[in-house]
């Protein structure tokens, strides 16, 4: 061959087709790898591997944990009560019907959609049935964001991610109404990243969400918070000189998008005026924080700061290593993480915009890195077997046959047989004073003997608030109090050891005091009744 002369052309290998050249001379299968599909860009293995494994577990565990909770009796069964009510009457209550101090006052229902669907679960399934709803509500919001995660990072990072919010989130995940914020939180957080990665109709279906959110729970006040979060980056950059014009059409769609969720949330029974009362009322009021350990500060030396701890040490890394959130992101991560340390019930919130940090993170440590054709399949097949096993043997109806689960599906802390007891003796109408964290359970057992307060914190005034502490920690003047009000009833908690005579509770004063007369006594509860 002399060098005047061409080469031969190179014969394609069988089964491939050419490349078409890329601008600037590159060939396609010389481009670069792309990392936005993070571990599942590696050649994929055949078989159940231990990273498909991986996939399966997360949400096994997701739902397990769902599956064993109890139902708690401080705030769950006077909302059964209400969605009985709503039922029955076709109307949503908006006098108080449950207690003396404030009966016949105006009250906000705001969470009497879900209220109902409890109560319809309830009546034909049992507590069995409310807790496997819960379970199945609280994991869609995860997996609805897992899903939107998976198409930029890839299903091993987005699991990874969405692992560290759940574990952020797992302690305020009981049985009750708030359930569907988790859900509704995580199809909004998933609408965001789409929309992010370029998918334009999730985000223009948010208003929808709020339309249900507003008649659901409270929780809708973080929604607004994420979104108008997420606004603040086109925000920015139309307040740039630079600014494009796709900026300004970003700014504008996240504009009318917001003013949809307005006006979905204005679409409840109590409109937008008690809506903004409903919020107003239950974050002003003071003994929201005095009274309730979830609207308290966060700390370290309990189980759920601890793991929130943990969640921004593994955000300090992912910081360290190079992640680097957008502007909305960042933002978000500040604001939910600030108001988690003052009220602990938002860690959730913060989880949810933990992990599409986290998961990029995952995603950006991992890509481009080799995977082996082959994986030792039997392993991975125990795993998922192993996680398969332990979600059935947490479904609640199979706790009376398996020796591991928890026992009951309400807590032995509620007081079943003192008010099964109180509903048998006392009149229609008497007037019972109950330990606040009993009320709940009062209300829907024996709603017709009203009750001093109960947990609808917003409801009763700090006058009657500080009447009932006084009562119930027996200060000198709690039997005139009691008196003042006619109560013949005292359904109290049973004291944990016996007491010292200087630091008499109120079941100790009244077992001592000739004017009451205990009728039941258990582990849980104490009933007193006014002698004759």
């Amino acid at each position: 061959m002399t060098g005047s002369e061409s080469p031969p052309p190179s014969r394609p290998v069988r089964g491939s087709a050419s490349k078409p050249a890329l601008a600037g001379g590159a060939r396609e299968d010389c481009a670069p790898i792309s990392h936005s599909r993070g571990v599942e860009s590696h050649r994929p293995s055949r078989g159940l591997t231990l990273a498909k494994a991986w996939i399966l577990l997360v949400p096994m565990l997701i739902v397990t944990y769902g599956l064993r909770v109890e139902i708690a009796g401080q705030d769950f069964w006077w909302h059964l009560r209400i969605g009985e009510i709503i039922l029955s009457s076709g109307a949503i209550p908006e006098l108080d019907l449950f207690s003396f101090t404030r009966a016949g006052e105006t009250w906000i229902n705001q969470a009497w959609l879900m209220q109902c669907a409890l109560y319809l679960v309830h009546s034909t399934s049992g507590p069995a049935g409310v807790i496997a709803l819960n379970t199945a509500i609280i994991s869609a919001g995860y997996v609805a964001l897992a899903a939107a995660l998976a198409r930029t990072h890839g299903w091993g990072a987005a699991w990874g991610g969405i692992l560290v919010a759940f574990l952020v989130g797992a302690f305020h995940q009981g049985v009750r109404p708030q359930s569907i914020s988790f859900l509704l939180f995580g199809l909004l957080a998933a609408a965001i990243e789409l929309h992010r990665s370029g998918a334009r109709w999730p985000l223009r279906s948010v208003p929808l969400l709020f339309a249900l959110w507003g008649n659901a729970h409270g929780g809708f006040v973080f929604g607004l918070g994420a979104l108008g979060i997420y606004a603040c980056g086109p925000l920015v950059r139309c307040l740039r000189t630079s600014r494009t014009r796709e900026d300004v059409a970003a700014l504008t769609e996240l504009a009318v998008v917001g003013i949809g969720c307005a006006i979905a949330l204005a679409c409840n029974p109590q409109g937008p005026i008690g809506l903004v009362r409903y919020v107003g009322g239950f974050f002003t009021a003071d003994i929201t924080v005095a009274s309730s350990t979830e609207f308290q500060a966060l700390s370290l030396r309990q189980i759920d700061g601890a793991i929130f701890g943990i969640a921004v040490a593994l955000l300090g890394f992912a910081l360290s290593r190079g992640t680097r959130p957008s502007l909305d992101q960042g933002l978000a991560l500040v604001v939910f993480g600030l108001a988690s340390l003052y009220i602990r019930r938002i860690t959730p919130w913060f989880g949810f915009a933990l992990a599409p940090v986290l998961a990029a993170a995952v995603s950006a440590r991992f890509a481009g890195a080799a995977s082996p054709r082959s994986d030792p399949s039997w392993r991975s097949v125990g795993y998922v077997m192993l996680g398969v096993g332990m979600l059935v043997l947490s479904l609640p109806w199979l706790r009376p046959y398996v020796p591991s689960s928890p026992p009951y599906l309400v807590t032995t802390s509620s007081p079943t047989a003192a008010d099964r007891e109180l509903c048998q003796r006392a009149p229609r109408g008497a007037r019972v004073f109950a330990a606040q964290e009993f009320a709940s359970f009062h209300i829907f057992h024996c709603p017709e003997r009203p009750i001093f307060v109960d947990s609808r914190l917003e409801l009763y005034p700090a006058s009657v608030w500080a009447e009932y502490f006084a009562i119930s920690q027996g200060r000198s003047d709690w039997q005139a109090l009691l008196d003042e009000y006619s109560v013949d009833w005292l359904l109290l908690r049973a004291p944990l050891r016996a007491s010292a005579a200087a630091s008499k509770d109120l079941t100790d004063l009244a077992a001592d005091s000739p004017r009451w007369q205990e009728l039941y006594r258990d582990e849980v509860a104490v009933l007193f009744q006014r002698a004759p």
